[in-house]
């Protein structure tokens, strides 16, 4: 168990109204531009002294962000069909809610360092990213350049193919995203965004978690891969919360 006090999230994630607007809208950009990725972040009321402590936080910020988006994924069904039965006159019926499955329990998230958590397509030390080339205007459509000199990774990835970590799911969703018309402007975005997102690339505490808790993580084990995460950010003292899952 862990104090109460923890469960607390602070009005705006503890930002200013004017900055969670600005953090809430860089999500929903990010969603316009075709990621997939879901996230929740919260500041609590009392800082974590410890590793333990910071552990029970870790836990308590996937719990809400489990909870949180398993109601807004209900609530879009839900919206779906409603439409739906209006546009073809359908009978009225609920849709088959999201569960979870069973209680997330702190056993269940594993410590991760921050390079197990972007995985290998990011250099931390040269803030160096490997990106795919989404232009379909491009004769190298579907290829991989590093992000800064746009020089081919293609042989870097033969040796090391990328795994299923943050980089992945996020520059990776089933769909060709728009995040840029070049490997640089994708690699800029992305670099930018988790800048905002935990205030330093580097200087993060992550966790990886059991995603068997709830069938919301069933369709990404069709193939795409199913995620969950959650972060520790000293530099903005926030936790944030990184779900996953989805399928063509």
């Amino acid at each position: 168990m862990f104090p109460t006090s923890i469960l607390e999230a602070l009005p705006h994630d503890g930002l200013p109204e004017w900055q969670y607007r600005q953090h809430r809208a860089a999500i929903n950009r990010f969603h316009a531009l075709g990621g997939v990725l879901d996230f929740q972040q919260f500041a609590y009321t009392t800082a974590a002294p410890n590793e333990t402590e910071r552990r029970a936080y870790h836990l308590a910020t996937a719990q809400h962000t489990l909870a949180a988006v398993i109601a807004e994924h209900n609530e879009q069904s839900a919206r779906r069909l409603k439409r739906l039965q209006a546009q073809y006159l359908l009978p009225e019926q609920s849709p088959l809610p999201i569960s979870q499955h069973f209680s997330l329990q702190s056993s269940m998230g594993q410590k991760i360092s921050a390079e197990q958590f972007y995985g290998n397509q990011l250099d931390l030390a040269q803030s160096r990213l490997i990106v795919r080339d989404w232009n379909k205007q491009s004769r190298h459509f579907g290829q991989h350049f590093h992000h800064d000199s746009q020089t081919s990774a293609e042989p870097a990835l033969a040796r090391n193919p990328p795994g299923s970590a943050f980089c992945h799911a996020f520059l990776n969703p089933p769909y060709p995203p728009q995040f840029g018309d070049s490997p640089r402007e994708v690699g800029e975005y992305f670099l930018q965004f988790c800048r905002q997102l935990f205030g330093s690339l580097s200087n993060i505490e992550a966790y990886a978690w059991d995603t068997d808790c709830s069938n919301y993580f069933d369709d990404g084990r069709e193939w795409w891969g199913a995620y969950f995460w959650t972060v520790y950010s000293p530099a903005n003292g926030r936790y944030t919360g990184i779900m996953g899952s989805a399928t063509d």
